[in-house]
């Protein structure tokens, strides 16, 4: 019992030290391969994670739950911060920048499935189908909340 608490607090620790280094870092990383992370959009950040490890998890539990296969909230979470950070990169080195935000919106989906697709390859052992799928739908859903915030919010013309 004790050292599950000393392992939570770990953890917590950890997460606190990442959150810090993230907000000191100013356009090194991009929440997706659209979003480019700064003191600006720095709030989305954990909300796309948010919205992603939720879908990931539902997921997991609702449609691989028949296949024996249970991941852990925290590996869950783990999983899609990797796979976020991957097309965040990916997003500084390939910018999917279009005279069009409807093109460099699905321009940005589709690189941010097919990356993040291959993470997940590499960090689980479930099928690829299963693995596309999950990519997709996490993408989809916080791609989604995005274009959500700019007609709602920002008053953008997106088509």
């Amino acid at each position: 019992m004790q050292s599950s608490k000393h392992g939570l607090k770990l953890f917590v620790r950890k997460i606190v030290l990442i959150l810090f280094c993230l907000i000191f870092t100013v356009e090194v990383v991009s929440a997706d391969v659209i979003f480019p992370l700064s003191f600006v959009t720095l709030p989305f950040f954990p909300l796309i994670l948010v919205i992603e490890v939720l879908v990931f998890v539902v997921y997991v539990k609702c449609i691989l739950a028949k296949t024996g296969l249970d991941i852990s909230l925290k590996r869950a979470f783990l999983t899609v911060f990797t796979a976020n950070l991957a097309s965040s990169a990916v997003g500084l080195i390939f910018p999917t920048l279009h005279d069009s935000l409807t093109l460099t919106i699905l321009s940005a989906l589709l690189l941010s499935i097919i990356v993040e697709f291959f993470v997940y390859v590499m960090l689980l052992r479930i099928r690829k189908l299963e693995l596309l799928k999950l990519s997709s739908l996490t993408n989809f859903a916080s791609y989604t909340a995005l274009i959500f915030y700019l007609l709602l919010f920002i008053k953008i013309d997106v088509w």
